[in-house]
């Protein structure tokens, strides 16, 4: 479904103006198994609402700490974050890091955007738990976790959790992070990703109003609807604000797509991005990820199909997804 075509719909005749109403505090753990795997557009995807801020890759602030190796250690900093209660270390991190305050609110982007208006002055005013406080709806983004690490975090009734996995076909993820000369070797990277989807099914038996799984080839092909799939979980009702509307428009439909290796652009054509590793994967990439067990279990459950060779994957006519002729 297209931006024409969801207006004319009207999602379930709700007014699209409408501002999803939030009880209480929402707080909104996006978690990605692997890095490339698009968490950066989902998660600026969500703070479109109006009154949220995003904690942007927070863990990156504890990688030279033992408690980013500790799952009980994670789930409480995490719990900080989502109460507003992180302390002036970590604020002090945050107000260093412009590539990640910038996620935090439009003010925080302004300051970074905008460095004639204030600069480092203007960092220093930003009163970052204030604002947090004041958020209905708090975002935090990982992708340095484990989802078994997470799940006290579902457990807590003093907070108002939800989960949003998102997968990516790791061919797709390790084809890019090899681009980035990364470590993209499918036995270390693919084990984690096996047991977060496993952990993931089990928790959708427990948990089947708290966690919800986001394919990224879906989204990408079908970004209204697979958003409006996501406000219906988070918020109860499928209809999109506005300024959501018109992220999907400038985020999902560019004309022309630009590629540099360090790239964290959003701008994208979607529909044709999903599957351009297809063209740029190299053929030892693709036969080790392949015959990796643990990447190939997660390919299965995804319903893609198994290549073999780089002939069959530069092969559009042989869809990725295998129950489908494409998405």
């Amino acid at each position: 479904m297209n931006g024409q075509q969801y207006l004319k719909n009207g999602a379930s005749g709700r007014p699209l103006m409408d501002v999803p109403s939030v009880p209480n505090i929402l707080h909104v753990l996006l978690f990605s198994s692997l890095p490339r795997s698009g968490s950066t557009v989902v998660a600026e995807l969500l703070a479109t609402h109006p009154n949220s801020v995003l904690f942007f890759e927070p863990l990156s602030s504890q990688k030279k700490n033992p408690c980013a190796r500790d799952g009980s250690c994670v789930a409480s900093f995490l719990t900080r974050l989502f109460k507003c209660t992180f302390d002036q270390n970590f604020e002090n991190w945050l107000k260093g890091k412009g590539l990640f305050l910038k996620y935090f609110n439009p003010t925080t982007r302004q300051c970074i955007e905008r460095p004639w208006e204030g600069g480092s002055a203007c960092r220093h005013k930003l009163h970052l738990n204030v604002m947090c406080k004041n958020a209905s709806v708090r975002i935090v983004k990982v992708i340095r976790s484990r989802l078994p690490w997470l799940v006290n975090l579902l457990n807590n009734t003093s907070l108002n959790v939800k989960i949003i996995h998102l997968i990516r076909d790791p061919r797709g993820s390790l084809n890019s992070m090899q681009r980035l000369n990364w470590n993209s070797k499918p036995s270390l990277r693919c084990g984690n990703l096996e047991d977060d989807m496993r952990e993931y099914n089990k928790l959708l038996k427990k948990y089947p109003t708290k966690v919800k799984m986001i394919n990224l080839e879906m989204f990408s092909v079908d970004p209204y609807s697979t958003t409006s799939d996501i406000h219906k979980f988070l918020y109860g009702s499928p209809g999109l604000e506005e300024r959501t509307l018109q992220y999907l428009k400038e985020h999902t439909r560019a004309r022309k797509t630009l590629f540099f290796v360090d790239n964290m652009d959003t701008h994208k054509n979607s529909s044709r991005e999903y599957q351009a590793w297809r063209w740029r994967i190299t053929s030892q990439l693709l036969r080790e990820t392949e015959e990796e067990l643990a990447c190939s279990y997660v390919i299965n459950e995804l319903g893609h199909a198994m290549f073999g060779s780089l002939h069959n994957a530069r092969n559009l006519t042989l869809p990725l997804d295998k129950r489908h002729k494409q998405y």
